[in-house]
Formats: C-alpha cells, structure tokens, sequence
C-alpha cells in the first residue's frame, strides 16, 4: 500500500511559489482546487504571476513532507487558519540548509 496521500498522483502539477521552490521559503497556505482537484502551495499575501513555479505533487512533499498532513482537505476548501498553527509546516529548505 503507497503511502501517499494525496488525491493527485507524485507527478501531478502543483502551483507553488518560486522562492518556496528554489530559494526555500515556507509554506503558509495551502489550498485543494474545487474545478480540477489542484493543489496550490504558497506563501502569504496574493500571489503574483511572475513568482509562480508550476512543480510536481512529489516535489512539494520533498521541500516539506509536512504538507502531507493537509492531504485530506477536500477540495474547494483550504485548512482552517488554526490548522497550520496546530501542525506547523515545516519551512521548505534547500539542500545544505538546516530547518530551524
């Protein structure tokens, strides 16, 4: 039995942040598309088009494998804001870069 917990399968698309992606910032909110099941990763305030990296579902789960304990929010809802403060996400690293 596969461990993941996810509705979309490891290399389904998500869309995230580039500087979660690339520079190792975290995840603050995290949201389960109603229309297509999509899963977007992000940052705080409104995302911009020029800061979105589209990435796979198994790439996220590498940057911070705690965002598998949001995996069972259904879709067209978000965790509850109080969710996040229950089970910290962890910050997404680079490689190299100790968690604090």
């Amino acid at each position: 039995m596969s461990d993941w917990p996810f509705d979309q399968p490891k290399n389904c698309a998500a869309i995230t942040n580039k500087d979660i992606a690339f520079v190792g910032a975290p995840i603050l909110q995290v949201f389960h598309d109603e229309d297509d099941h999509g899963w977007q990763f992000l940052g705080l305030g409104e995302p911009i088009s020029e800061n979105i990296a589209l990435v796979c579902m198994a790439e996220i789960v590498n940057l911070d494998p705690s965002v598998k304990e949001v995996a069972q929010v259904r879709s067209g809802l978000r965790p509850p804001p109080d969710a996040l403060v229950r089970a910290p996400l962890r910050s997404a690293c680079v490689p190299g870069m100790a968690l604090n």
